[in-house]
């Protein structure tokens, strides 16, 4: 009789293991999910804000550029009075009208920009994004291998004849 106390045990104490392992594993996915969705810190929002107009501001600076090109060898030529710097032919709007502005409005875009965003009620925020990422990393590594030794438990008990399904060891050995 003691020889099966003993090894029940053994067998509550591998399944407290892997009970912590569950539990870890579990802190670890929802951790990695709250950094997967959790708002960036004001600040680092404001500056994604900040390259968007940057972006728009590249890209009608390209575009009258491109409007323009034909008059850089030809200085004496004056712009057709029919010819616009500032739309395409078209009626000015969307996100034409948005990228003219950012262009030639990007310091005061910004400026009101931030003004705007620091009047909001930001929610709680996660870690800033390169600490982030680098978060991320190390749960995915930890996520792995807590995976890799439950799979370790799972296959060992299988081959004892021991079924685990989503409880534990100890659980299971209660019953008997």
């Amino acid at each position: 009789m003691a020889l099966f106390d003993s090894l029940k045990k053994q067998l509550t104490a591998l399944g407290d293991e892997r009970a912590k392992l569950l539990n870890q594993l579990e802190k670890a996915r929802q951790r990695r999910e709250d950094l997967l969705t959790l708002p960036l810190p004001l600040d680092e929002h404001i500056d994604k804000l900040f390259r968007q107009v940057d972006n728009f501001s590249t890209h009608f600076s390209e575009d009258l550029r491109r409007r323009t090109a034909h008059l850089e060898n030809k200085p004496l030529e004056e712009i057709n009075p029919m010819t616009s710097l500032i739309t395409t032919g078209q009626t000015v709007g969307g996100q034409h009208l948005e990228r003219m502005m950012c262009c030639l409005l990007t310091d005061q875009i910004k400026e009101g920009i931030k003004r705007t965003a620091l009047t909001w009620d930001w929610p709680l925020s996660g870690p800033p994004l390169a600490e982030r990422k680098i978060e991320l990393t190390k749960l995915d590594k930890t996520i792995a291998d807590l995976e890799s030794k439950l799979g370790d438990y799972d296959n060992a008990a299988e081959q004892m004849g021991i079924e685990i399904g989503q409880g534990n060891l100890k659980r299971q050995l209660s019953k008997d």
